[in-house]
């Protein structure tokens, strides 16, 4: 018996496979990447991307963006090879309009000696390793700076606006997506 499989795509990379229908629920999604005929069995869009339930739990209001930004979180997603926290902290001390600037560093982080030592001088930095209550910490973000994984959607959906870095070529759409809406 034939089996419908369904695949999980990132930018119509799987628009000629041999499958039922596709699942791309990142901002860079885009129907027209794909035939007419796997539309009728996909999710394609951001507003099929899965939501964590802590976020929609958190009930944070609609933003209205016009307030001045005084509280920044710097993410990188799950893990920061390239250490562009730590050069994004370095950039951030400079900015003194800032009250309060979360570093929150994922679970694949590492030892963060590091980055202790380049904001060691400065008591606006805050570093959240793997914290129970990510959540919390971007709702609470005037606007953000993180890299173009789960955690930008995550933060788009909660409305913060963010700067987003592409890590890697596959999150170069992303950044090009963000930029355009």
């Amino acid at each position: 018996p034939t089996v419908p499989v369904i695949a999980i795509d990132d930018f119509g990379e799987k628009a000629d496979y041999p499958v039922a229908g596709i699942i791309n629920c990142g901002i860079a999604s885009y129907k027209e990447y794909y035939p007419a005929n796997l539309l009728k069995n996909s999710a394609i869009g951001p507003e099929y991307f899965p939501i964590r339930r802590d976020l929609i739990q958190k009930g944070f209001p609609v933003r209205k963006n016009k307030k001045k930004v005084k509280r920044v979180l710097v993410t990188m997603g799950g893990s920061d090879p390239q250490e562009q926290t730590i050069r994004i902290a370095r950039l951030l001390k400079r900015v003194k309009c800032f009250n309060v600037i979360d570093l929150l560093l994922g679970p694949a982080y590492g030892p963060c000696l590091n980055l202790e030592e380049q904001i060691k001088d400065d008591n606006r930095f805050l570093i959240h390793q793997n914290p129970s209550n990510i959540a919390e910490l971007m709702g609470l973000a005037d606007f953000a700076i993180t890299g173009g994984g789960i955690t930008c959607n995550e933060l788009l959906y909660l409305g913060v606006p963010v700067a987003v870095m592409a890590l890697s070529d596959d999150q170069e759409p992303v950044a090009q997506a963000v930029e355009r809406y």
